[in-house]
């Protein structure tokens, strides 16, 4: 039989998935950035079917008309409640 105690067990796989998701995050915000600088667009960062990704308005509202995000996500405030990051104009 199992022992189900309640030890918080180490688990190295965790650690290592939850960093690389870090950096992934931190690499696509200064992504972001830099484009924004360049193009002075708003850009968002979004996790779309687990991938972290950089996108501008006209992208999104191109996923929205196929069908991969909600009809909700044209909506301003709501694409910035549900986005990691999204630049300033």
């Amino acid at each position: 039989m199992k022992n189900y105690s309640n030890k918080v067990r180490f688990m190295p796989w965790l650690i290592i998935k939850r960093f690389l998701n870090y950096i992934t995050v931190k690499n696509a915000i200064k992504n972001a950035n830099k484009l924004h600088k360049l193009t002075l667009k708003q850009y968002y960062v979004l996790k779309i079917h687990g991938k972290v990704k950089v996108y501008d308005r006209q992208k999104i509202k191109l996923l929205v008309a196929r069908g991969i995000l909600s009809p909700k996500m044209n909506n301003a405030l709501t694409l910035r409640a549900n986005c990691i990051y999204y630049t300033r104009y």
